[in-house]
């Protein structure tokens, strides 16, 4: 109950249906890779039951068996959320350790979105745009610890877990490793919501129920043409709810005055618009919102889509 200690094959027993057959042998290798102690069944680690698993079904890199010595990888790619940079992290693995008392890991080269000049279309919206990655060529995130291939400049580790297992192949080859040019077999914008809702579905434990789908426009005196903008442009979706609760605030309000503002930052040839808005007409409400960006990004569309935000939470009003 505390998370210490793995069940005896006993204890599970009485909580199957079936209690006949043989010893499994998957109980087997969890005692042999993650119990510290095979009379007590003392854990290598304390299980979090605040940290549940993802809902997405999301594939995870293949954790190795339990030893002092890592395991070299070959065209594995993986992905998770950074909190610190708001936004989606890519790695190329290079290796994975499992070490004794220590949780499974992986080590991986960083990647970093880039625009092919050869091939960008800005007519594409940023779905049906290719996702090129390129080697990082160094940043803050470097893991200054890492021993092993030092040909890479930018080495990310990272626990196996909470990571997701990401497609990409070579799409331009050069000599210099660092201008090869990757293709992620998913766009940027889906893969970015993938790795925040399951960064939030592991490290809070009500954001399902944050998810819980609303029927129908008409309930929040919306009209059906906004309640598809929220629901479309707006990524994830969790924050779909709190753009509804907007429309409840503001729905008596017979005049409606916003403040917006847009700013584009660059970072490591990043772009990162940011953009925002606040309810002035009434400032008790507390209606507010910001939100941050690198898809298809400009100054321009920072300021379009401050904009947009709070025009699509004003109420329908019959003709």
């Amino acid at each position: 109950n505390d998370g210490a200690f793995l069940k005896t094959w006993k204890e599970i027993k009485k909580t199957l249906k079936t209690k006949s057959g043989r010893h499994p042998k998957w109980y087997d290798f969890l005692k042999e890779n993650i119990v510290l102690n095979n009379v007590t069944n003392r854990l290598q680690f304390t299980t979090n039951d605040n940290n549940p698993p993802s809902s997405q079904n999301f594939s995870r890199p293949k954790i190795i068996r339990c030893s002092n010595q890592s395991s070299q990888c070959k065209n594995q790619w993986a992905s998770f959320w950074s909190p610190r940079f708001s936004d989606i992290i890519y790695i190329k693995i290079l290796e994975k350790s499992h070490f004794p008392s220590d949780t499974p890991k992986i080590y991986g080269e960083h990647h970093i979105p880039f625009k092919d000049p050869l091939s960008y279309n800005p007519s594409l919206t940023p779905h049906t745009q290719p996702n090129l990655l390129i080697p990082c060529p160094g940043c803050d995130l470097h893991d200054s610890f890492y021993i092993g291939d030092i040909r890479p400049r930018c080495i990310i580790s990272y626990p196996s877990n909470n990571s997701i297992i990401i497609h990409a192949t070579l799409h331009r080859k050069n000599n210099n490793r660092f201008n090869n040019i990757f293709l992620v077999h998913k766009s940027h914008s889906e893969l970015r919501a993938d790795v925040f809702i399951d960064y939030n579905e592991r490290t809070n434990p009500h954001f399902r129920q944050l998810e819980t789908p609303i029927q129908t426009a008409s309930n929040f005196n919306i009209s059906q043409e906004n309640f598809n903008l929220i629901k479309n442009i707006l990524l994830p979706s969790s924050i779909h709810i709190s753009f509804f609760s907007f429309v409840k605030l503001i729905s008596h309000l017979n005049r409606l005055e916003f403040y917006t503002d847009g700013s584009l930052t660059r970072y490591n040839d990043l772009s990162i618009m940011g953009f925002g808005w606040i309810l002035t007409s009434d400032l008790n409400l507390d209606v507010k919102f910001n939100g941050k960006t690198s898809d298809w990004a400009s100054s321009t569309k920072a300021e379009i889509f401050a904009i947009l935000t709070c025009l699509i939470i004003c109420p329908h009003l019959p003709q």
